[in-house]
């Protein structure tokens, strides 16, 4: 009895809606996501043909990797994308980001554990997040990949550590860039914070992967300090060629 009129009271409080077109859901159901927007949005999965390295799907079928890692050295190991980055998850993702619906992580988490309990041979030692420039936290209010790495180690066990790299760099926004500028632009932009590292399988979180330039940033330098392994998992990734 206490139970129901304790989840009633929350579910007046605190609504459950789906972060992708904000209907109400019954907060007594574990589905974080409606059935329409379900079908709508269009899933990463193998079936479709995927870059072995970063997910992206694949235009060429026959082939393991997409154009981008074919022609780049990357220096994370591999990942995995949840959403192709277009339609109502790009919306979705720029509500979350810049109009301060960061409830939506709660609903992107439990997603992005069912994919990754399917990664058995990943091993991860700890979870972290890309880190922003002090600058642009204060006037967002909150890092949105911190935010998933946070529940994302809540809810698999795995040790979080947010602040295992720091972002000495005030870098200009990667989506106004060309793939070279990208590039340079996260060149040196990222610094440990922990030194403890050496043999560790590393998981960075983040909300979109394009070209993969920022993660390739945050790797390099876990990989320089000992590093093993370095992994990423995004809520979404851009459409490759």
């Amino acid at each position: 009895m206490w139970k129901k009129t304790i989840t009633f009271i929350i579910g007046i409080l605190f609504p459950k809606k789906c972060p992708f077109c904000e209907e109400l859901m019954d907060i007594t159901q574990e589905q974080t996501i409606c059935d329409n927007c379900r079908a709508e949005i269009s899933w990463i999965n193998e079936k479709m043909g995927i870059c072995s390295k970063c997910s992206k799907p694949l235009v060429d079928k026959s082939k393991s990797y997409c154009y981008d890692c074919e022609k780049t050295k990357h220096h994370y190991y591999k990942g995995r994308a949840l959403w192709l980055y277009a339609g109502r998850v790009q919306d979705s993702i720029i509500r979350y980001k810049f109009n301060g619906k960061r409830g939506y992580y709660r609903s992107y988490v439990t997603e992005l554990v069912k994919c990754f309990d399917k990664q058995k041979d990943w091993n991860i030692d700890i979870i972290t997040s890309v880190p922003m420039h002090k600058y642009r936290l204060r006037e967002r209010g909150y890092n949105q990949s911190a935010l998933l790495a946070e529940g994302f180690s809540l809810e698999t066990g795995i040790k979080l550590d947010n602040k295992l790299l720091i972002r000495v760099k005030n870098t200009a926004r990667q989506k106004d860039l060309s793939d070279l500028e990208r590039i340079h632009n996260m060149k040196n932009a990222f610094l440990i914070n922990n030194t403890e590292l050496e043999g560790k399988n590393i998981l960075i979180i983040d909300d979109i992967y394009t070209t993969g330039s920022t993660l390739d940033g945050c790797a390099a330098e876990l990989i320089k300090n000992g590093a093993a392994k370095v992994y990423f998992m995004t809520l979404a990734i851009g459409k490759g060629l």
